[in-house]
């Protein structure tokens, strides 16, 4: 297909995440930030997301929820009604749960839109979509991480995204994903990083007063590296750590170390103000346990003029704030303390959020257009 002249987009998700999650924790993650931004495109016509389907429990909650009108993006619910399933299996039943969808996917397929492409975009890690011989779409597979070494997945679980990535390199005509790791072994793929919606973040006001000196914000889990913040406590840093816990031994474990105050979990709407309260933000993720993320705490503690403390490289974009930056295993304990206090300075602080929001790379907002132009070009270059 030639993009001389820019055709329509007909979108459908399937999404990692459902609409609650989002509810209950805000638009703070990869694949809802993406939605969104593509949604609020001009050339996206439509989108149509396929979610897991409901729990019974999900449901009931969801006669709750307000509706939304006047939106091109649509949800198509169902309900999986095989308690049993859901309750010995967990994620492993998840792919059987999404072919409850594939009669509004056969639907969606069917529906032509006038000038339009069609153009389904996958972010689960285990579901094979029914997407061979459907002539005309575009499937886009996004990693959104590197789930075969996801360390809350278990060894069925990675077995099923390893099957799941074969698939993929069989039927994906574009792969995109966060990281350069992830997206070794697959042909006509490439990098997006991760970003933040300008529309979710705002401009967060800087503060002068932090409690703390260092502060995380985002999972507890035991890829945690509990050991650089007991040397923290020993250098007399104080540390705020906000997060839902996902692995109860490491919270203990952070909990008893003094000068640590667990704040627990917390929305979207609450980082902003939880950031000010600290002045240095830590990614203090142990290298065993990482899966090739780009954890998108690093653009919300850099706008909110935070300098970063990271247990390693990331994202190519820190190379871009390298100045704001730290790998901590590098550090002395001099040269620790001497970037905490940089962090304290309201000056540097200022620079760095003025850096920040003025960078067209932190914004999905401001690259998704593109992306999706490149994404339709990739498309097209291996089709011909």
């Amino acid at each position: 297909m030639s993009l001389e002249k820019e055709v329509g987009v007909d979108l459908a998700i399937i999404s990692y995440r459902k609409e609650a999650f989002e509810r209950r924790f805000g638009c703070t993650v990869r694949d809802l930030m993406m939605i969104r931004a593509l949604a609020s495109l001009d050339r996206v016509k439509r989108v149509v997301w396929f979610e897991r389907p409901d729990t019974i429990q999900e449901a009931v909650a969801r006669l709750f929820w307000p509706r939304a009108n006047g939106s091109k993006l649509r949800r198509h619910k169902r309900v999986d009604w095989n308690m049993i399933g859901q309750l010995t299996m967990r994620r492993k039943w998840t792919p059987r749960s999404f072919r409850l969808n594939e009669d509004g996917l056969s639907m969606w397929t069917a529906d032509e839109l006038p000038e339009c492409r069609k153009v389904l975009l996958d972010f689960h890690p285990t579901y094979q979509p029914p997407v061979g011989g459907r002539k005309g779409l575009l499937y886009w597979y996004d990693m959104i991480d590197n789930f075969t070494k996801h360390n809350m997945y278990d060894a069925i679980e990675r077995e099923l995204t390893s099957a799941k990535y074969a698939f993929v390199k069989d039927h994906a005509d574009v792969v995109t994903g966060v990281t350069r790791q992830c997206i070794e072994g697959f042909t006509n793929a490439r990098v997006i990083a991760n970003r933040l919606l300008r529309e979710a973040w705002g401009s967060p006001a800087l503060s002068d007063y932090t409690e703390y000196d260092l502060g995380f914000l985002g999972f507890i889990t035991d890829k945690f590296d509990v050991a650089f913040i007991r040397r923290c406590a020993s250098l007399g840093l104080k540390t705020l750590i906000c997060g839902h816990v996902y692995h109860k031994v490491t919270a203990a474990q952070l909990a008893s170390i003094k000068g640590v105050t667990m704040h627990g979990g917390f929305s979207a709407a609450d980082s902003p103000a939880l950031i000010q309260k600290f002045n240095v933000g830590l990614i203090p993720y142990l290298s065993d346990r990482t899966h090739d993320e780009s954890p998108i705490k690093f653009f919300q503690y850099i706008l909110s003029g935070k300098p970063v403390l990271l247990s390693r490289h990331f994202n190519d974009i820190e190379e871009d704030f390298s100045q704001y930056v730290e790998y901590y295993p590098e550090l002395s304990d001099e040269q620790l303390l001497e970037f905490t206090r940089r962090g304290a300075n309201s000056e540097i602080r200022t620079a760095l959020a003025t850096a920040a929001g003025s960078s067209p790379a932190v914004f999905w907002e401001t690259a998704i257009a593109d992306i999706l132009q490149e994404v339709m070009k990739m498309s097209d270059t291996a089709a011909a």
